[in-house]
């Protein structure tokens, strides 16, 4: 909800002095920056190199969340640094009208798609043989852009709104936030499409990082489990291994000596007395159960710490949301009970939406070592030469190779 200084008419001039404006106009450049070619940069390098490390369907959303960012970037964030640089509304009523009308559908869709996100993590942690197709994730966010699209244009088009721009915030809104006979639907938006979702996303986000706890913990008493049964092990087989280890290290015959070689294996094994057989056998049972127990070992490390990292990115991903989110919830529920809120806690509340779009790919090079390691290869080949592509097809090489090792 807009406050009641909004203006329809054709003024263009800003209620905020000129120092102000000049740090205003630099947020709104970094927001536009890192909005659009951060999660471009998600986009291109997920969907050509698969460079986030997560499970299929988590990127799926994803990929449709920085979607959602950059369009929301173009049409809201960027007209508002324009109108910061130039000290007033420059843009014509086309431009305006497209901001105002057209603003929800990104910013809906990013609410529910971090909201799926945050449902298929909790999913996947408490039900992990359930898991849902890549196919449904892209019908499931296909589904969200359509209702965010078809409940933006039957609103718009029933109250016959148009874009008006507001000069406490310098940014184009819909004349809907303040006609009379739509404020009890702008507030049923707010509580169903805003608070709800919002609410849900924090308490998944609890639920989260609580997980991520546990499995922090049982990931260190395993691996402490691990070390004193691999000693144990190791210390009760010494006497076995020791007495048979020029066989285990002997190197495999050559196609060209096998055989040759057969006559001397059977002679030397009918030779060997049943003691000295017993305990080949043990040792190189031994020897077997120890390597497998190890790689069983390892791969289960890969594997909890794939899904902790992605916990963890899912946290960091929703908190963010919910923080960016929360001011704005502030100033609606301020405009309720307050007939004039500051002209402040209004700017406040629109430019905080901003962070979500701008945060994101931070995060995601924070959270995940594989994108980050592909943002400072990007960086490196701007000011430097090596190829990017290069490093990034070595790197899907070896994932593929240790894939098929795995399976």
């Amino acid at each position: 909800m807009i406050s009641n200084t909004t203006t329809t008419s054709a003024a263009t001039n800003l209620n905020l002095t000129t120092a102000q404006l000049v740090p205003l106009a630099l947020y709104t450049f970094l927001m536009v920056l890192f909005g659009i070619a951060g999660n471009s940069t998600v986009l291109y390098s997920s969907l050509k190199y698969n460079s986030i490390d997560l499970d299929k369907v988590s990127l799926v959303f994803v990929q449709h969340l920085a979607a959602a960012d950059v369009l929301y970037t173009i049409i809201a964030i960027f007209p508002t640094f324009v109108t910061y640089s130039a000290g007033k509304y420059v843009l014509g009523r086309a431009v305006c009208f497209i901001s105002a009308q057209f603003s929800f559908v990104p910013g809906l869709s990013n609410i529910f798609l971090v909201l799926a996100i945050t449902v298929q993590r909790i999913c996947l942690v408490k039900f992990p043989f359930r898991r849902i197709s890549r196919r449904t994730a892209r019908i499931i966010a296909v589904g969200i852009w359509g209702f965010t699209i078809v409940a933006d244009v039957a609103v718009q088009t029933y109250y016959r709104t148009r874009g008006a721009f507001n000069p406490n915030v310098g940014a184009c809104t819909s004349t809907m936030y303040y006609q009379e006979d739509a404020k009890q639907l702008v507030m049923f938006f707010t509580g169903c499409f805003v608070l709800i979702p919002l609410f849900l996303i924090l308490i998944g986000n609890l639920i989260l990082c609580s997980v991520a706890l546990k499995q922090a913990r049982y990931m260190h008493a395993a691996g402490k489990n691990i070390v004193l049964s691999d000693r144990a092990s190791s210390s009760s087989n010494a006497f076995v291994m020791a007495g048979s280890k020029d066989i285990l290290q002997r190197p495999e015959p050559s196609p060209t000596a096998e055989v040759k070689n057969e006559e001397k294996t059977s002679t030397s094994s009918e030779k060997c007395s049943p003691k000295k057989q017993r305990l080949l056998k043990m040792s190189l049972s031994s020897a077997a159960s120890r390597w497998t127990t190890r790689q069983m070992s390892s791969m289960s490390n890969q594997r909890s710490g794939t899904k902790r990292k992605g916990l963890i990115m899912t946290c960091c991903l929703s908190g963010t949301f919910v923080l960016s989110w929360l001011p704005y919830i502030i100033f609606n529920l301020l405009e309720l009970g307050i007939p004039e809120v500051p002209v402040e806690v209004e700017l406040l509340g629109f430019l905080c939406i901003y962070i979500n779009s701008f945060a994101n790919p931070i995060l995601y090079s924070i959270t995940n070592r594989r994108f980050g390691r592909y943002v400072k290869e990007v960086v490196r080949t701007l000011v430097c030469c090596p190829k990017v592509r290069e490093w990034m097809g070595s790197e899907n090489s070896e994932r593929r190779r240790s894939a098929g090792m795995r399976q």
